[in-house]
């Protein structure tokens, strides 16, 4: 369930993620989530509330991928991506092995995402 992982990267983010429906004055209402079932609201604690999601959305991702230094490459042996949150790569002039570590999935954001939960599960969640 993409909305409950994106709920989680919030919290690691250290934001306050809106999961019950505060009517229109923000858009968080029922018919939003139907249409946007992957996407939460997230309170910043600076006054500002913004959608996130952090599995499909480039910029939503990418912003975490390099704060947490995740790596993302495409896995060489899966029709996936691999993620990683630590060194698990191989990379030599012949090919890339993976060797540690690591999160396959077919999406490549929603793999990266997957990968900081397990790494930061004992510290935060």
């Amino acid at each position: 369930p993409e909305f409950e992982i994106n709920v989680l990267i919030a919290r690691v983010l250290g934001h306050r993620p809106i999961t019950e429906y505060t009517g229109t004055q923000i858009g968080f209402t029922p018919e939003f989530h139907r249409d946007h079932p992957h996407t939460v609201w997230v309170d910043k604690g600076d006054g500002c509330i913004e959608q996130c999601c952090y599995t499909r959305d480039p910029g939503d991702a990418t912003a975490v991928i390099f704060q947490f230094k995740l790596s993302l490459l495409p896995h060489p042996y899966l029709d996936a991506w691999a993620a990683s949150a630590g060194p698990s790569l191989d990379i030599n002039s012949d090919s890339i092995e993976v060797t540690g570590p690591h999160i396959a999935h077919q999406q490549p954001f929603l793999a990266a995402m997957l990968c900081l939960l397990d790494s930061v599960r004992d510290d935060v969640l």
